[in-house]
């Protein structure tokens, strides 16, 4: 039988949530509260010191314990991170690249790697409106044909995992990109992707991920000095 995050007794089992009757009333609305704490300071993004100490002073004050605030975790830590990153403490992660001597990993994380194709979209196009004249004659006004115009897509091309060091970019997957940072000339975040212009390369390539903030920022730490 689940236990309630609040107390610990036994959750009945026609109980609802994770909290038993007895505390739901109270728990519920201190949580609420705690929670929109955290909404106000990650509304930029990224979480600071002083902020994090505000919320946990707010949270022994409502009287709700960690496991009452666990679900909210992953949004704060995350913006405890990216908060970090910006003022230049990087994470130091596995990736599945051979490191140089000197080079580490500040970045990894699933990605797919796009690539921009032209394709061609109809657009306009109208059978216009029929106006009645007298019986069995009509007009038809308003008709236009429809044409194509080319629109840049991007496509899937293949998976593997993105990674950031202290020397490169580099994509490993079903094909292998690596980008030295002195040849990358410019950059885009995205929330979910990053795109790399770099030197030898025509066209901008992007990579897909599921926090591409947190890409971005590591990336623009490494090309204006961590």
């Amino acid at each position: 039988m689940a236990a309630c995050s609040h107390c610990g007794s036994e959750v009945g089992w026609l109980s609802t949530g994770r909290l038993c009757d007895r505390c739901r009333p109270t728990v519920t609305p201190a949580l609420a509260s705690w929670q929109q704490a955290l909404a106000h300071c990650v509304a930029d993004r990224v979480l600071t010191p002083t902020e994090e100490q505000q919320l946990r002073h707010h949270q022994l004050a409502l009287g709700l314990t960690d496991a009452d605030v666990a679900e909210s975790m992953p949004v704060l830590y995350r913006a405890k991170q990216l908060a970090e990153v910006l003022v230049g403490t990087l994470p130091v992660v596995a990736a599945p690249v051979v490191l140089r001597v000197g080079e580490t990993a500040h970045f990894a994380a699933p990605s797919l790697l796009m690539e921009e194709r032209t394709a061609r979209r109809t657009v306009g196009g109208s059978r216009g409106t029929s106006v009645r004249l007298m019986k069995g004659v009509s007009f038809r006004v308003g008709a236009s044909r429809a044409y194509s115009v080319p629109q840049a897509v991007l496509i899937p091309i293949g998976e593997g995992t993105f990674v950031i060091t202290n020397k490169r970019c580099a994509f490993v997957g079903a094909r292998t990109v690596l980008v030295a940072l002195d040849k990358v000339v410019a950059f885009e975040g995205f929330t979910d992707g990053i795109g790399l212009d770099y030197a030898g390369k025509k066209k901008a390539q992007y990579f897909r991920l599921q926090d591409g903030e947190l890409a971005a920022a590591v990336l623009s730490r490494m090309l204006n000095g961590a």
